[in-house]
């Protein structure tokens, strides 16, 4: 019976897609009607966000500047886009350098002595998907 691969949880939510905007500026519309804008750090699974050189705009007041701001996901309404985002290669390229990091920690703990020659190759020419690897990985194809 074929095991089924389990799909990280960022993969299968738009989280994936807002960490793909980390290091550019952004604006974040919260709940409240404040609005965020800075260049975004990091952001996990949960769309939990650390905001550097934020700028905290409340509906009514007046603006605070702060150093870095960590905003919680669940009090997030929008993220606002940079106008000159190439939204799909952004996440392609989070999604490449994910699979490595995983690919490199799977190395460092012992699971994979080396990828066969060739298969980083075949993974930058497209002909076969990082996720392909890793479901083999995981299915011990690899392990020396």
């Amino acid at each position: 019976m074929p095991t089924t691969r389990r799909v990280p949880k960022a993969d299968r939510s738009l989280a994936c897609f807002v960490q793909a905007l980390e290091g550019l500026n952004v604006v974040v519309e919260l709940h409240n009607d404040a609005v965020v804008r800075g260049m975004l750090e990091s952001a996990d699974e949960g769309m939990n966000m650390i905001i550097n050189g934020a700028t905290y705009e409340p509906l009514q007041g007046s603006a605070q500047a702060m150093d870095f701001l960590f905003v919680k996901g669940a009090r997030i309404r929008y993220v606002h886009l940079p106008a000159k985002m190439n939204a799909a290669t952004r996440v392609e390229d989070k999604q490449k350098e994910a699979a490595e990091a995983r690919r490199l920690h799977a190395l460092e703990m012992g699971q994979l002595t080396a990828l066969p020659k060739g298969v980083d190759a075949l993974i930058e020419d497209g002909a076969m998907s990082a996720d392909v690897v890793e479901h083999n990985v995981e299915e011990g194809a690899f392990l020396g």
